[in-house]
C-alpha cells in the first residue's frame, strides 16, 4: 500500500489549501443558487454513509462539487491533478483514526455549505482551513 510521508502530507495540504482557497473565493463570488444546491446535495449524501470508506468517497465528491461550482476550468484541472492524492490522504486519515469520523464529517461539511451560502469569504475560508487542519492533525497524531 502506498503511504504518505510527513513531507507528502505537508506538501499536499499546502497545495490543496491554495487551490481550495481560490475555489472558495470563486464560489462565493460567482456560484449560482443551483451550484450551491449541488454542493449541499453532496453534504446531504454524507448523512447516509455508514462506512468510513463510503464517507471518504462522499468527502471527495463534496470537494469535486466545490471545484466545479467555482467556474474556473484551469482550477478544476489543477484539482483533478491532485484529486487522487487527496483521496489517498483521506484514506490515510481514516487509517490512522476513524473515531468520530462518520459523526463529525457530515456536520463539518454542512457548516462549509452554510458558509458558502452566506457568501462570507472570511468565515468560509477559515472553516475550510480548519477542516483541512483537523485531517492533518489526525494523521500527525496531534488531534484531540
Amino acid at each position: 500500500m502506498t503511504t504518505l510521508s510527513p513531507e507528502d502530507v505537508a506538501e499536499l495540504d499546502s497545495l490543496r489549501g491554495a487551490l481550495e482557497d481560490l475555489a472558495v473565493r470563486q464560489v462565493i463570488a460567482r456560484a449560482s443558487d443551483e451550484d450551491l444546491s449541488s454542493i449541499a446535495k453532496t453534504a446531504d449524501a454524507m448523512e447516509r454513509a455508514t462506512r468510513a470508506h463510503e464517507m471518504v468517497r462522499c468527502d471527495i465528491e463534496f470537494h469535486d462539487a466545490v471545484f466545479a461550482a467555482a467556474g474556473h476550468q484551469r482550477l478544476a484541472d489543477a484539482w483533478d491533478a491532485v484529486r487522487c492524492q487527496v483521496h489517498l490522504f483521506l484514506l490515510t486519515r481514516i487509517g490512522h483514526s476513524a473515531e468520530g469520523y462518520l459523526d463529525s464529517i457530515p456536520r463539518e461539511h454542512h457548516e462549509l455549505v452554510a458558509a458558502l451560502r452566506s457568501r462570507d469569504a472570511q468565515t468560509a475560508l477559515a472553516l475550510f482551513a480548519a477542516h483541512r487542519r483537523h485531517a492533518v492533525d489526525v494523521i500527525a497524531g496531534t488531534s484531540a
